[in-house]
C-alpha cells in the first residue's frame, strides 16, 4: 500500500494549501512536525536550528504541491526534502567555518570494529546521548556515514570539503565516541 499525502489531508485541504491558506498549512505543519521534526534535529546543532531547518523544508513542501501531485508526496520524500533542506544549511555554515584541517584517515579497522560492537549493546538512549555530545560537525558527518550510509565521496560533495577532511572528521569522531564509552562505560574496554 502506498502511503502519501491524502492520508494526511483531503484533497480539498490540499488545495487550501497550494493557494497558501495558512489555517491548511498549519495543519499540515502540525501533522508532519509530529512525524518529521526528528530527521531535522538529528542534523542540526540543536533545537532551534532544527526548527529552522523544518520550517525551511516545510515551505518547500508548500511550494512542491504546486508543481507535484498529492500522490508524488511519499514519506520518503517529505524526508529527502527535510533531510537535503539539513545538507544545504551545514554547507552553508562550511563555506563560514572554512577552518577545517586536512589529514588522511588513520588505518583504525580493529578499533572501527570495536567501537561498532560496544555500539550494539548500548541501548538507543545511551547511544543517542553519547554522539549527541559529538561536536557539530563530528556528529554531521558520522551520521551521515555511519547512520545514513553515504560515501565519503558524497559526504564531501554535499558539505563541500575535501574526501580527506571527511575522512579525518570521521575518524576523529570515532576516536571520541570511543573515549567517551569507555569513560562511560568502562566494562566495555575499548581501546582508544
Amino acid at each position: 500500500m502506498k502511503t502519501n499525502l491524502t492520508l494526511l489531508l483531503t484533497q480539498e485541504e490540499i488545495m487550501k494549501i497550494v493557494n497558501k491558506e495558512q489555517a491548511s498549512q498549519r495543519i499540515l505543519y502540525k501533522k508532519l512536525y509530529i512525524k518529521y521534526f526528528a530527521l531535522a534535529l538529528r542534523y542540526a546543532e540543536d533545537k532551534t536550528e532544527a526548527t529552522s531547518v523544518f520550517n525551511d523544508a516545510m515551505l518547500k513542501i508548500y511550494k512542491l504541491l504546486e508543481t507535484k501531485t498529492s500522490d508524488e508526496i511519499t514519506p520518503g520524500f517529505i524526508a529527502t526534502v527535510i533531510r537535503n533542506t539539513a545538507i544545504d544549511q551545514v554547507r552553508k555554515k562550511v563555506r563560514y567555518r572554512n577552518n577545517l584541517q586536512q589529514y588522511q584517515q588513520e588505518n583504525e579497522d580493529t578499533q572501527s570494529h570495536e567501537l561498532n560492537t560496544a555500539l550494539d549493546r548500548l541501548n538507543v538512549h545511551q547511544l543517542l546521548s553519547i554522539i549527541s555530545s559529538l561536536d557539530y560537525n563530528k556528529r554531521m558527518v558520522f551520521y551521515m556515514k555511519e547512520v545514513d550510509g553515504y560515501s565519503h565521496e558524497e559526504i564531501a560533495d554535499r558539505l563541500e570539503i575535501s574526501i580527506g577532511n571527511s575522512k579525518w572528521i570521521l575518524s576523529t569522531a570515532k576516536k571520541i565516541l570511543r573515549q567517551k564509552i569507555n569513560e562511560t562505560y568502562p566494562e566495555l574496554k575499548l581501546r582508544s
